[in-house]
């Protein structure tokens, strides 16, 4: 992407190569395109529809729109592809991975979309640095793990996990959160984030075994 013809205040080009898009007629910051696939950010402007219209754009002109419902909030986690694992930080800062799993009880970072609006409020494809903004709305998460008490053990309890810090992602783009969290002892335990009533996929992370 060598040519920006256009860019946001905060930076972050809306238009790269002659391409882009827009939400509801706002172009949108763009964070990466290749092999048919863009990824954009929502303009924090848009309202809450069913039908707001998505599209893709060259010089201007829009080449394909869909219609998309938006909402105020909703959770989703960001995942390794293809599987149903999180993109997650060890407590000491490195990748967890099946070859660098976490310590049953540490403290894990995932990265979240969807959680809300922030203050203060930054500006479209804005990257957050210091001093960092706070998510409006509070985010839980919660460990989904066996029940005892279920039939043949086939269903799941919630159980609270404990959250350290929930907000805005340092030095990401604006609406990217980390939500730290302490892993529940039940290393087979799967996760979802809740916020306001919403909740996100399910996720699992990498854990020494006991």
């Amino acid at each position: 992407m060598s040519s920006v013809a256009g860019a946001s205040p905060a930076g972050a080009p809306t238009e790269s190569c002659g391409g882009g898009g827009t939400f509801a007629g706002t172009p949108g910051p763009g964070l990466w395109a290749q092999d048919g696939q863009g990824n954009g950010v929502a303009p924090w402007s848009l309202g809450t529809t069913r039908d707001t219209q998505v599209c893709v754009t060259y010089r201007d002109v829009a080449l394909k729109c869909v219609s998309w419902p938006t909402a105020g909030w909703t959770p989703g986690v960001f995942m390794n592809y293809g599987t149903n694992f999180a993109v997650a930080l060890n407590q000491d800062g490195s990748v967890n991975s099946a070859a660098n799993p976490a310590a049953s009880g540490s403290i894990v970072s995932v990265f979240a979309n969807g959680l809300g609006s922030i203050t203060p409020q930054q500006g479209d494809g804005a990257l957050v640095n210091l001093p960092l903004p706070t998510n409006d709305l509070p985010a839980s998460v919660q460990a989904l793990v066996p029940d005892p008490n279920s039939p043949r053990g086939a269903g799941t309890m919630q159980v609270a996990a404990e959250v350290t810090y929930n907000g805005p992602a340092p030095f990401r783009v604006a609406g990217v959160s980390q939500i730290n969290f302490r892993l529940n002892t039940n290393v087979g335990a799967t996760y979802r984030v809740g916020v306001a009533g919403e909740f996100s996929q399910v996720f699992r992370i990498f854990v020494t075994p006991q």
